[in-house]
């Protein structure tokens, strides 16, 4: 059933444990979370997993210190703790597991058309542009809003950032207080058809 995932899965991260990996993914994305009692993996590799996992952004920590932004939410690694995976990543996961491609543009397009989002090219040329200029995963609001209105979307680009934030796209990084940057999710970047 996890094949064609694993077959992917062993080009973007060699040397982990696939099958584990593969697994934990495919469960995640028909649910959209998974527990970390649930993954059936002995410590220390479930722990290094699932660092992994976050740190690639194919699953959060539900729980949060502060706010909704990936940088801010907890991960305690007890049995009962829940792990989300952000709605373009599921697409991106069950498109690899239907055809054994890992396609982040293709699932972002599905999310954006399963909420309905009329204005999905644009949003899509406004993401291979960030793709582009971003710096380890991170891209200034200033040159996000200055993109966006590059290509006529300036008056809606709260909507979309809002949209963005919601499937996972991207997350707000809030550290640093004098500039306001976004996170773009590391999972989506690997083979983004621009980026390369």
């Amino acid at each position: 059933m996890t094949a064609k995932l694993q077959g992917v899965l062993r080009e973007l991260y060699p040397g982990e444990n696939i099958e584990a990996m593969a697994r934990v993914l495919a469960e995640a994305s028909r649910r959209g979370w998974i527990a970390y009692g649930e993954i059936d993996v002995e410590e220390p590799e479930r722990l290094d997993l699932m660092l992994l996992l976050i740190e690639e952004r194919l699953l959060i920590p539900k729980a949060s210190a502060k706010s909704m932004a990936w940088e801010d939410r907890l991960a305690r690694f007890t049995p009962d703790e829940v792990y989300e995976m952000p709605h373009a990543v599921r697409s991106l996961i069950q498109i690899a597991l239907e055809r054994g491609v890992w396609n982040p543009r293709e699932a972002v397009k599905r999310y954006l058309n399963e909420i309905g989002e009329s204005k999905m090219e644009a949003i899509l040329d406004l993401l291979d542009r960030l793709m582009k200029i971003s710096v380890d995963h991170r891209v200034d609001a200033e040159k996000l809003r200055g993109l966006a209105e590059e290509l006529s979307l300036g008056r809606e680009i709260n909507r979309i950032i809002a949209e963005l934030k919601g499937g996972g796209v991207l997350s707000p990084t809030l550290r640093d207080p004098r500039r306001l940057r976004y996170e773009l999710n590391p999972a989506l970047m690997r083979l983004w058809p621009s980026s390369t």
